[in-house]
């Protein structure tokens, strides 16, 4: 029997941000008591609801740490990256390139192979094939994003300001869908 070879890909991050979050690697859930930083987690939570799952280093500062100075910043974006790393691949070895954060100049971003899945970009799919299908499929695609959504985007992170905006336009999203379902019923 043939074994997989030395670089095959690593597990995909899946990621769910509608409702209580929940995140793994692979197989691996990753609890909450697994963060040694809080910071690690919430950065993971900017990347993943990130359209690209890419953002400018300096963005990230000031999404996460609004009030610190830049030297404050940019040692508590070290950390998080350090204990980020280290929840995500807890063998990786000191030094060594991680499978899942590319951290280079000015951005940080989650890497792409295999992508990340996240609940937030199969809701919004399904939304969008629903808008371009046919009666029929439209109330199919439209309940099947509508089980997607377990409640706000971040729901258990309700102090962080960040998500805002984007948990509003979930909200818009999802009312919308929940109205045309009742239509295509009646």
């Amino acid at each position: 029997p043939m074994s997989a070879p030395a670089d095959s890909a690593p597990p995909a991050i899946i990621a769910h941000l509608l409702g209580p979050v929940r995140l793994a690697v692979g197989t691996r859930v990753i609890s909450d008591t697994a963060w040694p930083r809080r910071t690690a987690r919430s950065l993971l939570l900017l990347l993943l609801a990130t359209p690209g799952h890419r953002l400018p280093r300096d963005r990230v500062l000031d999404l996460l740490w609004p009030e610190a100075s830049p030297a404050t910043a940019a040692n508590a974006l070290y950390l998080a990256l350090v204990a980020l790393r280290r929840v995500l691949e807890p063998g990786l070895e000191r030094g060594r390139d991680s499978a899942y954060l590319e951290v280079g100049g000015e951005v940080i971003a989650l890497r792409g192979d295999p992508p990340p899945w996240v609940d937030t970009e199969a809701f919004e799919a399904l939304l969008a094939d629903a808008d371009a299908a046919a009666p029929s499929q439209r109330r199919t695609q439209l309940r099947e994003a509508l089980a997607l959504y377990r409640g706000d985007l971040l729901a258990d992170e309700p102090y962080a300001d960040w998500p805002l905006a984007r948990r509003e336009q979930f909200r818009r999203e999802r009312r919308r869908a929940a109205l045309d379902v009742a239509a295509l019923e009646l």
